[in-house]
């Protein structure tokens, strides 16, 4: 946090992502965010431009924030948007003006804090509270992103190797897991193992023939010799 403090000019005017993080002087802003001096965060997928006027530059950038939990063990992923003002100051180019907002529709995420509270903090233990209050599965990929899906949303997992695949209807993404801890995971929520390098979501499946099942978004699963009457079962019985 102090590495991003020393290019604030001491009059800096700083509109932040949460209603109680604003500041017109620096002194203030470091001490609204005292509280979150110690949440670890990382800055991907940075997407940056800049605009000359009359002595004063504009900077605007895209990133994606990972806010890491304190056992370093989950990644929070949000986008924000940034625009920083430069201007020069007896102390040399300073930002001068400061503006951070967070780019969800999920309004409810964002609450009324209190001055003392810790918002990103709030952001990890919301996203797991609501991952469960929605009976929803929470999945970390190889790059260490959290991802949370209900079990609707799923369409299968594939094993690749040492990885496994999970297919959702937005798309997928791998994970440094086995088939057998997901099948565990997966326990009595609808997922049948059609074959040893498979795990569909047999409440989307719709259709299947020898070796193959298919799911109501077109996806196919390999469905093996010894399993196929069980599937076929499965998929009639839900018909």
């Amino acid at each position: 946090m102090d590495a991003a403090m020393v290019h604030m000019a001491d009059d800096v005017v700083w509109l932040g992502p949460f209603s109680l993080q604003t500041a017109s002087n620096l002194e203030d802003m470091k001490e609204i965010l005292r509280v979150e001096y110690d949440t670890r965060l990382a800055l991907a997928d940075e997407q940056w431009s800049a605009k000359h006027r009359g002595g004063v530059w504009i900077a605007s950038a895209v990133y994606t924030v990972l806010v890491k939990s304190h056992d370093g063990k989950r990644n929070l992923p949000f986008t924000q948007h940034a625009t920083y003002v430069w201007a020069p100051t007896p102390a040399g180019p300073r930002i001068v003006h400061l503006h951070v907002s967070n780019t969800t529709d999920a309004n409810e995420a964002f609450p009324q804090l209190g001055e003392d509270e810790n918002a990103l903090n709030y952001l990890l233990d919301h996203f797991e509270t609501l991952s469960a209050s929605e009976s929803k599965l929470d999945f970390r990929d190889i790059e260490g992103k959290m991802h949370f899906l209900h079990p609707d949303e799923i369409c299968c997992v594939m094993a690749e190797g040492p990885r496994c695949r999970v297919v959702h209807s937005q798309g997928d993404f791998l994970m440094r897991t086995s088939m057998a801890e997901l099948e565990q995971k997966f326990a009595d929520r609808g997922f049948l193992r059609t074959h040893r390098s498979c795990l569909a979501n047999m409440s989307r499946a719709r259709e299947v023939a020898r070796f193959q099942l298919t799911l109501d978004d077109g996806t196919t699963c390999p469905v093996a010799e010894k399993r196929y009457r069980d599937v076929k079962l499965f998929v009639e019985a839900s018909a």
